[in-house]
């Protein structure tokens, strides 16, 4: 529950968001960490993405696309997902993969630095804007580490 780093970029550019995750997982893991869990929503169904978290022994719980394909193309992970995901109903496979708590790491912070801070940047440039756009994560994690004591 403590924020370990924050990428920004504007809307169409920068790194996608399984890349970005890709690139943060892969340092948590030369730094030694233990990741037990990924959750993610749709946007994180990649090949590359399933293929690593395997690569690493981590659980993932990622909802497949409906339209999902069961053939292997490329990660054994990502079928055996498909295929378990597609064999329940939704609120089966939530409850079973504990996927509400996705809300609390990602959501649940992205309203909280809204609420506070806004929404807006007062930055007049698009880097500048990036910059204080990650300021108010850190300052929200500080205002939550200074709450916790």
């Amino acid at each position: 529950k403590e924020l370990l780093d924050v990428e920004v970029s504007l809307d169409g550019e920068g790194k996608s968001e399984p890349e970005v995750a890709m690139d943060h997982l892969n340092i948590l893991w030369s730094l030694n960490y233990t990741v037990d869990k990924f959750w993610g929503d749709g946007s994180f169904d990649t090949l590359d993405l399933f293929n690593l978290l395997e690569k690493h022994g981590t659980e993932s719980d990622i909802p497949p696309r409906d339209n999902a394909s069961k053939n292997a193309n490329g990660s054994m992970r990502r079928a055996r997902e498909v295929c378990e995901y597609q064999t329940q109903a939704w609120d089966d496979w939530a409850r079973s993969k504990q996927y509400g708590k996705r809300w609390l790491g990602t959501e649940g912070i992205f309203s909280a630095v809204k609420g506070i801070f806004g929404e807006d940047t007062k930055a007049k440039t698009a880097e500048t804007a990036c910059l204080e756009a990650k300021r108010k994560f850190w300052a929200y994690d500080r205002i939550q580490k200074y709450g916790r004591t």
